[in-house]
């Protein structure tokens, strides 16, 4: 007999798998959007007729469909999980890259909460991407080059009717520790841990094990896309002893205080004009662990570009530069996929201004994938290091120009006074 559920569990996979919304796949079927969501939800099976087009368009045969168990899936099934049966967003794709790990773990945080059914002016759900999307801008780490905030923004957690307290793990033992999680997960609550000796390391707790030496949770690095990005919080890893000194506790707790998703971009707009503005500390977004030759790097927006020019100039030589090229390139992804959710969410601001810095950073992001394919992407590139170093410098240059007008528009679009 047929499983219906399972065999819709298959489509939503394939489908995701092929980058194709429930849309497209309608269109391409002949059916309604909402035929597709009934196979998918499992109320309903596609008429057989329909299965020989439904499994070309799938690139799979029928019994793979109809048989899901057959049907091994390689990579942990986070994209299926995450991604909702509902209409989303255009603007972001399946394989979205996830390599700063704060996004990641707020992208847990709902899933763990039940908090997925928020929704965007134009009736659109949220999903996983758009999730990291408005995290990376609303904590700022979308708008610099490869740096973060030691401290948490508390806008990233308000916007969900939460906030937080920190309790630290010096002089503390295991034992002590436990009960402070214990009693969080008893509210009901999960527990997020810092690794404050490196800014980018994280724990999600979500459990503690019967004996209560061990806890249930998941790490997220800064950099390890697969695995942040893979995260499928029913099969948490299980961790023992993991904790060290000099780590942060996160205590969630609801709060009425509830942020408007509207006034958290207004905020991360504010703080970036901020911070292309030299309006910012600087040395807020690098741990005092943070070595000397990445320390160079640590720099943003028109000083940043500044950084990688002079750097090219001196050294004549890639060496040292990676993975600067795909950080930019991530960086500059983020925020305009941001200033993309900022049309939709902020009602006052000046759209023609907004407009003008999208487009703007559409150019960035060309320009900085041009960088990755000569400096290691592309083997059509055969020039020395020293011709590659003076190209990539000239596109840099170009790429300051060009940020230095998309920060005068967002200045403009949101009225900012330096």
């Amino acid at each position: 007999m047929f499983d219906a559920r399972k065999t819709g569990q298959k489509i939503a996979i394939l489908r995701k798998e092929k980058g194709v919304t429930q849309e497209e796949l309608a269109d391409k079927m002949g059916v309604s959007p909402q035929a597709v969501s009934k196979w998918e939800n499992g109320n309903s099976m596609p008429e057989v007729a329909l299965l020989v087009s439904l499994s070309k368009i799938l690139d799979c045969s029928t019994d793979c469909i109809l048989n899901p168990a057959e049907y091994k899936i390689n990579q942990p099934n986070y994209i299926h999980m995450l991604l909702p049966y509902e209409d989303v967003d255009p603007y972001t794709g399946a394989w979205w890259p996830r390599s700063m790990a704060f996004p990641a773990v707020m992208a847990a945080l709902k899933v763990f909460m039940g908090l997925e059914e928020r929704r965007n002016f134009n009736n659109y759900q949220i999903n996983d991407d758009q999730e990291y999307i408005l995290q990376s801008g609303i904590s700022n780490l979308a708008f610099g080059f490869s740096h973060y905030k030691a401290e948490f923004i508390h806008d990233c957690f308000q916007i969900y009717r939460l906030d937080y307290k920190t309790v630290t793990t010096n002089h503390k033992t295991f034992e002590e520790i436990i009960v402070i999680i214990r009693r969080q997960i008893q509210k009901g609550y999960p527990v997020i841990i810092q690794d404050k000796s490196n800014n980018a390391a994280f724990l999600f707790v979500t459990g503690i094990i019967a004996d209560g030496q061990k806890i249930r949770v998941h790490e997220f690095v800064e950099g390890v896309d697969e695995k942040n990005c893979n995260m499928n919080p029913y099969d948490m890893e299980t961790m023992d002893n993991w904790l060290k000194p000099d780590m942060e506790i996160l205590l969630l707790y609801h709060t009425d205080n509830k942020l408007s998703i509207e006034k958290a971009c207004k905020n991360a707009l504010y703080n970036y004009c901020l911070m292309m503005y030299g309006k910012s500390d600087k040395e807020g977004f690098c741990s005092k662990q943070t070595p000397d030759s990445f320390r160079q790097f640590m720099s943003y927006g028109s000083d940043g570009y500044c950084t990688y020019i002079s750097y090219l100039q001196r050294t004549g030589s890639l060496e040292g530069f990676y993975p600067q090229q795909c950080i930019i390139h991530e960086n500059h992804i983020n925020t305009l996929g941001f200033l993309k959710m900022c049309k939709e969410y902020i009602k006052d601001i000046d759209q023609q201004s907004l407009n003008a810095a999208i487009d703007r950073y559409q150019t960035l992001k060309e320009y900085s994938w041009e960088i990755i394919n000569i400096s290691w992407n592309d083997p059509s590139h055969t020039e020395s290091d020293y011709e590659k170093a003076k190209e990539i410098m000239n596109i840099l240059i170009r790429s300051n120009e060009v940020f230095r007008d998309a920060v005068s528009d967002i200045k403009k679009a949101i009225n900012f006074v330096v």
